[in-house]
């Protein structure tokens, strides 16, 4: 199982692809995040074709991804189609601290710490923080 995920790590950022799974003319992939920032392959240097690889996105509707926090702790695994909707509620993701001039990030559990021990002035009830990312 680990060596189909690898094969589905984007090059750029080591994230596992979703779909639509985009290559490029000699079929290497890159995630759709990355795709828009690069103007050519990052493994060949070939062109961008636009031509999906359905196999790759096939494969993904059947497996359990690892949430892309889990370098930060987050065990989850789901699939592609409640990946999205885990990330955005995860409580590995990161928030930047809106204290001003702070711009600190951490993850939920560590905001709360930070919040007490840096801000602790500050307070009242209130969130100091949103997701980064």
């Amino acid at each position: 199982m680990a060596g189909i995920l690898n094969a589905l790590e984007c090059p750029v950022c080591l994230e596992i692809v979703t779909s639509p799974v985009l290559q490029c003319e000699r079929g290497h992939h890159v995630c759709n995040d990355c795709w828009t920032q690069v103007t050519s392959c990052p493994l060949c240097k070939r062109p961008r074709s636009g031509a999906r690889n359905y196999v790759a996105e096939a494969v993904l509707e059947k497996l359990l991804l690892p949430c892309k926090y889990r370098a930060d702790g987050c065990a989850e695994v789901m699939y592609q189609v409640d990946k999205a909707a885990h990330e955005k509620m995860c409580l590995f993701r990161t928030f930047t601290c809106l204290v001003e001039d702070c711009n600190q990030a951490y993850s939920v559990n560590e905001m709360v710490q930070h919040l007490k021990s840096s801000h602790c002035d500050l307070i009242s009830g209130s969130c100091y923080c949103v997701p980064k990312g």
